[in-house]
């Protein structure tokens, strides 16, 4: 490198400041000084050691050039030889590490564990500077192994910005297309969902009675494995056993363990996202929000979970949710219903016939001569049969027999008055009132039935309605008993205080919790019967009840199913069209767009709303091609759109359908876009001026300016601003949610641990950040590719030359199916393969970079 290169570099690197003080430094030191001097990769070592030496010859110091690997291709000696040998010329020696810290970290410690007990001699002997060239994770090994060594350190220096000036440019992922057209306003779903409707299902813990008859060996089993079994526990038994008694009472023994205990509802968790986004929303500091894609919902639940040892219940919990346990100290107990004891769980057995006994006592029941074959040692079955047969009861349900169903249950209500509630409900965790009853409120009305001598009646009035089929009418609960599950499948019922065609749009003015159930048990239920009951209820539903349930079912994802589902029933065009806009606007919102595809099939281009939503779907795939075709057809069909619209422009650039704009007249997207300055006043005054009309969400705008900051600052090697503004960059992602925003987050924390020197981590980060950009992006994406390149280089940088190969030849297959690729990619795939000895394959890259740079020149 000639001295004019090295200028050049230090110029455009801004890092003459730093190096004036080093060459300060040097010039003014007597004999032995030990000094550090701290890169980023090989090449800033190679520079800086090129600039050493440089300094010498002006110095008038012998130069001397040692590798911590022990030799080079010139065959230097090894460190410890040198340094002790006698040598009365003063010289400037450099020890370089960093290839030893790409391929051997072994040796980098072994000849720092050689010099470390010669420290005095080293000092007494060598005349003049000693520098150690190496990264930050180099000097903190060194400090690890060769702390006497350290102890005699001058002083150190950064050169943060010795990179290649091609990864200080602007990645793609920095602001996404569709990003970019969302800012303008252009596209209603870039907003921040309001999750606030999402009804919450935390509960307090139960109450505990005054004693637990028949427990007491379960409650110090069960207290036990809470205390020291594993982070994950299933508490299994037949409905009304006691099961969440049980739990809460071994809670209360131990929950001091824990900073906090969370009780959730999980008879509307029909899937494992559900629960875990209520703990996410329980744990998460505000405003965050749970994100809206699962691979970050897990892992957002797993970092919670890790920073504070919590214990979750999740009462009434399907069989199927399959959750993943917790972090750290955290522990969360599912309570299942099950006749058997399922895997490795806790089971809850009933009670025996003489604790029956006892408790039938207590709860002041009458004559009941076939109390345990009745009951199955359930304790709510005989809280329930003790209630329905105490003598004022009993007279009053005996009244009004030849009535109906309905009939009968108001009877029952206003004989009981309060303790109706207890009969109906005591075994369910929710009200009985909501139109799809869970199956505990049904087995009690067979209960009931029974213990006032109605079975028959109650039976066939259910036939008649179709709410029990003739299999089921045929048994009786004294045969199968209350906890056989053979009677008890998941029904749809009307209210029991309403007939059974009751307006089932008086949902609307039911609480959030009951609507949600109905609603997500639409849409998770794989019963055929069930199937046809969700359709008929979908099909009646008002348009202000339609409303109701789509904001209270849960994330955007969600309600763009309840919506499609709702859209697929209706048969006029126009109202079925809109209901298909407002789905895929919500899958939009969501980031799932498994269905949109198929949605989109359902729109007219009427005035151009489906082609803008088909170029809206297409930016978010990274479809080019399709992009054009439909902002083609909407720029025809929408006569709104005007072509002197800063908007439009913006719609066109991204898609590279057209010209930059003039700088002088760039939108706030536009000036994300390009981020030609790192003049961070002026962005931030752009930002300001912006922020005046965005409507979007605080949260969106607070990301993209940290983020772009973020980058503005790595750009220009302030890299403790850079940290400041990725800290904010995280919390404004989380308060909106979205899986590209925490992505983006991911991507500039690589590049932040890259720019402070800190390779290892960022070889950490690598294999998450690509798992999830294949994963939103897809694996085309030039996010995607520009995420492969950049491991090869980290991965080379920390000696894994195998995932640095894996990487490449990856990114490489995927390039070949692309016409335009970032230059930077092109440019780490030549260097890759000709540092491997493919030399034809690098003449390939290196022929299509000039190709596709001649492209780009022809276009400006």
């Amino acid at each position: 490198m000639s001295e004019e290169d090295s200028i050049r570099e230090v110029s455009l690197a801004g890092e003459l400041g730093e190096w004036k003080r080093i060459a300060d430094t040097l010039s003014l030191g007597q004999g032995f000084a030990l000094y550090f001097i701290l890169v980023t990769s090989s090449d800033s070592e190679a520079t800086v050691v090129e600039w050493l030496r440089r300094e010498a010859i002006r110095s008038g110091l012998e130069w001397t050039e040692l590798w911590a690997l022990g030799s080079d291709e010139t065959s230097s000696p090894a460190p410890v030889h040198a340094l002790l040998a006698e040598d009365s010329r003063r010289r400037l020696t450099v020890l370089r590490t960093l290839t030893a810290s790409r391929r051997d970290v072994g040796a980098l410690e072994r000849c720092f564990q050689e010099l470390n007990p010669r420290r005095d001699v080293i000092v007494q002997r060598h005349d003049g500077p000693l520098v150690i060239v190496c990264r930050p994770d180099g000097l903190r090994r060194i400090v690890d192994v060769a702390p006497d060594l350290y102890s005699v350190y001058s002083a150190y220096f950064r050169f943060d910005a010795l990179s290649d000036p091609e990864q200080r440019t602007q990645p793609s992922w920095l602001v996404l297309a569709h990003e970019a057209v969302g800012l303008t306003g252009l596209d209603p779903s870039f907003r921040c969902w309001d999750e606030h409707a999402i009804p919450s299902f935390l509960e307090q813990l139960p109450e505990l009675p005054d004693s637990l008859l028949g427990r007491a060996s379960e409650l110090s089993a069960l207290s036990s494995t809470l205390a020291s079994g594993s982070n994950r526990l299933r508490v299994s038994g037949v409905a009304g056993v006691g099961k969440s008694t049980l739990v809460a009472t071994a809670i209360r023994q131990c929950e001091h363990q824990w900073e906090g205990v969370y009780w959730i509802n999980g008879l509307s968790m029909f899937r494992a996202r559900d629960v875990l986004y209520e703990i996410v929303r329980a744990l998460a500091p505000a405003p965050e929000r749970p994100p809206a894609a699962q691979l970050d919902l897990e892992r957002r639940y797993r970092e919670l979970t890790a920073q504070t040892p919590v214990l979750v219940v999740v009462d009434d919990a399907r069989l199927n949710l399959s959750l993943p346990a917790p972090s750290g100290r955290s522990k969360i107990v599912e309570i299942i219903e099950a006749v058997d004891p399922v895997g490795d769980s806790f089971h809850v057995a009933p009670l025996s016939r003489a604790v029956e006994l006892e408790l039938w006592t207590a709860f002041g029941g009458g004559e009941m001569p076939r109390l345990h074959e009745l009951t199955k040692g359930v304790p709510a079955a005989t809280k329930l049969l003790a209630a329905a047969t105490q003598t004022p009861h009993r007279d009053r349900l005996a009244l009004d027999r030849a009535g109906g169903l309905s009939e009968w249950t108001r009877v029952v209500t206003d004989a009981l008055g309060s303790d109706a509630w207890v009969l109906f409900v005591s075994l369910a965790s929710y009200r009985c009132h909501s139109p799809w009853t869970p199956r505990q409120p049904r087995r009690a009305l067979f209960l009931l039935a029974e213990g006032a001598g109605m079975l028959d009646e109650v039976l066939q009035e259910l036939k008649r309605s179709g709410l029990v089929t003739e299999r089921e009418a045929q048994l009786r609960v004294t045969e199968t008993g209350f906890a056989d599950d053979s009677m008890h499948r998941p029904t749809f019922l009307e209210p029991f205080w309403e007939s059974f065609t009751g307006d089932l749009n008086q949902l609307t003015r039911f609480d959030r919790q009951e609507l949600a159930f109905v609603v997500r048990r639409a849409l998770a239920s794989t019963d055929p019967d069930d199937a046809d009951h969700a359709e008929n209820y979908l099909r009646s539903l008002s348009s202000a009840a339609i409303d109701a349930a789509t904001a209270v079912v849960g994330p955007a994802s969600d309600a763009a199913r309840l919506l499609a589902r709702i859209a697929a029933l209706h048969e006029p065009a126009e109202a079925r069209s809109a209901y298909f806009v407002r789905a895929i606007q919500a899958a939009l919102a969501g980031g799932s767009l498994d269905r949109v595809d198929a949605w989109l099939q359902q729109l007219d281009d009427v005035a151009g709303s489906a082609a803008k939503l088909r170029f809206l779907v297409a930016l978010r795939k990274a479809d080019r091609a399709a992009a054009r075709a439909a902002l083609y057809r909407w720029e025809t069909l929408d006569t709104q759109l005007s072509f002197d619209d800063p908007g439009r422009r913006v719609l066109r650039r991204v898609i590279a359908a057209a010209d930059p704009p003039d700088p002088a007249d760039l939108s706030f997207a536009e000036q994300l876009l390009a981020l030609a300055s790192v003049n961070t006043d002026t962005f931030d005054e752009a930002a300001v001026r912006f922020g005046e009309s965005w409507r979007g969400g605080s949260a969106i705008l607070e990301h993209f300016v940290a983020s772009a900051r973020c980058w503005i600052h790595l750009s220009a090697s302030r890299w403790e601003q850079a940290r400041v503004q990725l800290e904010q960059a995280e919390t404004a992602a989380r308060a909106w949610g979205d899986p590209h925003a925490l992505l983006r987050c991911v991507l500039l924390g690589v590049e932040y641990e890259m720019a402070r020197g800190d390779v290892e981590r960022a070889a950490q980060l690598v294999p998450e950040a690509r798992r999830r950009a294949e994963e939103l992006l897809g694996p085309l994406h030039p996010g995607t590719l520009e995420l492969l390149a950049r491991g090869v280089v980290i991965y080379d940088e920390v000696a894994r030359l195998h995932d640095a190969d894996e990487a490449a030849q990856a990114c490489w297959r995927r390039v070949e199916y692309l016409d335009d690729v970032p230059s930077r990619v092109l440019l780490v795939l030549r260097s890759w393969f000709e540092a491997q000895g493919n030399e034809a394959r690098a003449d390939r890259i290196s022929t299509r970079w000039q190709a596709q740079l001649g492209r780009s020149t022809t276009r400006s």
